[in-house]
């Protein structure tokens, strides 16, 4: 038998084939809490092994019937000691952290120690045996979890008293990220509140630059502080923040803190000007050269903007004053959005001296003028020439010719103005007159004059003003007028003279109008008096044998008026005008009522005459009615359209004819002809 100390052993019955026989037993180690003889079987009793082995008895039976002993056997009862476990300790770990091996011991060797783990989360598996290796501790949650351990030994089937001990896993505290900080030198930074999701977590943090106004170390929140920058570039400061929970570091996060330096303007030099004088360029530099500029003027009556930024650009300054104004300029640079102290630049503007030079005057050539100036300290008169000095205020001037006279004046200041006078010289001047002209009786012509202001002429007889440039003459005979001009300044006159000669008016008279029949020539004579006549013209010129001569000759066609302009030596002209009226009769048609086609060349042909007409249409008939002859629109008295006695070439017969003949007067009167005609032969 194995048993376990405590353990009731089984019951032991000895038996064999021998009835009656009895059984003796030895037992070498009483210490399993059974005797060291004994005769009969032997009943259960509980094991004793206070050993860390398993103790060992042999049992020795003697069988023994009717005093003979029989065949001797040996048995055994082995009882382990009860295995047991050294109490583990409780272990606090951290998320993430290796354990150390846990090492279960006992006094029992050959010991094997069971466990088991409630609570898988920590990273450890629920059930295992013999030590515990190292293993990470996990804790993914924001609190404390933990983990009870069972371990029981047990030791050649035997198994010990179980004992617990707890493994704590504390979580891994974090922190949020705080934010950059970007600040100019002065500025109050942002305080800096540190959270995590791990309560009770304390936050100490580094600085890497103390010199930025934060110390080197710390715990807890930053509350907000004024940022130190007092070199020429940009001040980094890391800030580690390292999160702490229940003795767990968590992991550390960085941020910083940068603090821009000030940007300072290099002192800009006082500039002193007149107005209207160009300011020089002003740039402004300062300690960093990638700076940016933004001024501030406060007084823009100068001619400068009211703000800006840049450097300012050369301008022309502006003092319409009498009275010397200044402008005080307040510049500061800025780099990365940081603006440095201001630095003010003065520009100080001058007025322009008032100089007056007076008036513009009028001289008279080989007069002289007085000139005077104001409103400066210094003065310099050009050109020079023809003055009694040329530095002083008040010079006399000789000209001989207009002058303009340029002085330049100087302030205390240095500023300078110029003003000037013009010296009008009057001279004598050549008066310019219209040329001598020819009128008819009656008639106006206007005088001119130039070169003068005003003017007087004479005499006045015909004129309608004699005190204007351009009067108009209606003289009755033949007068020289004289006129007399005037400078506008009293200095100087001129006379001229324009002679007007005046002729008579020729008169025409044509004679009484005409009616007359178409076709006729009539020759016209009119009587013309106050001659010589240079010039005749007829209008119009149709139907007139000339239209520039005394009598021309006029074919009769149609009703016409003609008129007649004749012009004397003098350039005189008169008018006069005559009305023609025609008319048509039918005693202006002949047609022969016999003519003799015999070849003897006497009356050959049958022909329209007449005199102021057109044939329209020229028809002969036989005595049945039959055409045999025709001709149309043709001129009266033409052989080519007459009928020489032939029908399609050959020779009528001596008969009687019918013809019919439609004539047009030169008038437009139409008349129809009708009769007979006696072929003879």
């Amino acid at each position: 038998q194995i048993k376990c100390n405590g353990n009731l052993s089984d019951e032991i019955i000895f038996s064999g084939n021998v009835i009656g026989t009895t059984y003796n037993w030895s037992n070498d180690n009483p210490s399993i809490g059974l005797g060291a003889s004994g005769s009969g079987n032997i009943a259960a009793f509980t094991t004793i092994n206070n050993t860390n082995i398993p103790v060992t008895a042999y049992i020795t039976v003697t069988a023994t019937a009717s005093n003979c002993t029989g065949q001797v056997k040996i048995f055994t009862i082995t009882v382990n000691p009860v295995a047991n476990v050294i109490q583990p300790p409780n272990l606090v770990l951290c998320n993430g952290e290796n354990t150390a091996v846990i090492e279960f011991n006992g006094s029992v060797n050959g010991t094997v120690y069971d466990w088991t783990n409630d609570n898988t989360a920590i990273g450890l598996a629920a059930i295992g045996s013999g030590d515990i290796a190292s293993f990470i501790a996990n804790n993914s949650s924001n609190s404390t979890i933990i983990s009870n351990i069972t371990v029981t030994p047990v030791a050649g089937s035997c198994t010990g008293t179980s004992k617990l001990f707890t493994i704590k896993v504390n979580p891994t505290p974090d922190v949020l990220q705080p934010a950059d900080q970007s600040l100019c030198t002065g500025s109050g930074t942002t305080a800096v509140i540190f959270n995590g999701s791990v309560p009770g977590t304390i936050y100490s943090w580094t600085n890497s630059n103390p010199s930025i106004g934060l110390e080197a170390t710390g715990i807890g929140n930053i509350p907000t502080f004024e940022t130190i920058n007092h070199s020429d570039s940009l001040s980094t400061a890391i800030i580690t923040v390292i999160p702490k929970a229940n003795n767990c570091p968590g992991l550390s996060k960085d941020f910083i803190i940068k603090v821009k330096p000030a940007a300072v303007v290099t002192q800009i030099a006082a500039q002193s000007l007149c107005n209207g004088d160009s300011t020089s360029f002003i740039q402004f530099t300062g300690t960093q050269s990638s700076s940016t500029y933004s001024w501030s003027n406060n007084n823009t009556a100068i001619g400068l903007a009211a703000t800006g930024t840049g450097n300012i650009a050369s301008f022309i300054v502006h003092n319409n004053t009498s009275n010397i104004i200044t402008s005080l300029i307040s510049v500061a640079a800025a780099i990365d959005g940081c603006t440095g102290p201001a630095t003010t630049v003065a520009i100080v503007v001058n007025p322009t001296p008032k100089v007056v030079a007076g008036n513009d005057r009028i001289v008279c050539l080989g007069s002289t003028a007085q000139l005077s100036v104001t409103g400066a300290s210094q003065y310099s008169w050009s050109p020079a020439n023809l003055l009694s000095c040329s530095d002083c205020s008040n010079p006399v001037a000789t000209p001989v010719d207009s002058i303009m006279y340029v002085v330049k004046g100087t302030s205390a200041a240095g500023c300078i103005n110029y003003d000037s006078v013009s010296l009008r010289v009057i001279k004598p001047f050549r008066i310019l007159i219209s040329p001598n002209d020819t009128l008819c009786v009656g008639e106006t012509s206007e005088l001119h004059a130039m070169q003068a202001n005003t003017y007087l002429w004479s005499p006045p007889a015909g004129l309608n003003n004699t005190n204007v440039a351009s009067p108009r003459a209606t003289p009755s005979v033949t007068t020289i007028y004289q006129v007399v001009g005037y400078d506008a300044y009293h200095c100087f006159t001129d006379t001229g003279h324009v002679t007007i000669t005046v002729g008579p008016r020729p008169t025409v008279e044509i004679g009484p109008d005409i009616s007359t029949q178409t076709g006729n020539n009539i020759t016209l004579h009119p009587q013309i008096q106050n001659g010589p006549i240079v010039s005749y013209l007829w209008t119009p010129s149709a139907g007139l044998s000339c239209n520039n001569c005394p009598t021309p000759v006029v074919s009769i066609s149609n009703n016409m008026s003609y008129s007649l302009t004749v012009k004397n030596n003098f350039g005189c002209v008169a008018t006069d005008r005559i009305n023609i009226s025609v008319f048509c009769k039918n005693t202006q048609v002949f047609i022969p009522n016999a003519f003799t086609p015999d070849g003897n060349g006497l009356n050959e042909i049958l022909m329209v005459r007449g005199t102021g007409i057109r044939v329209k249409t020229f028809r002969i008939f036989n005595r049945w009615g039959e055409l045999v002859f025709e001709k149309l629109n043709f001129n009266a008295n033409d052989p080519r359209y007459g009928w020489d006695g032939k029908v399609r070439g050959v020779p009528v017969s001596p008969d009687v004819y019918v013809y019919t003949a439609e004539v047009i007067c030169d008038n437009a009167v139409t008349y129809i002809y009708k009769g007979n005609t006696t072929v003879l032969k």
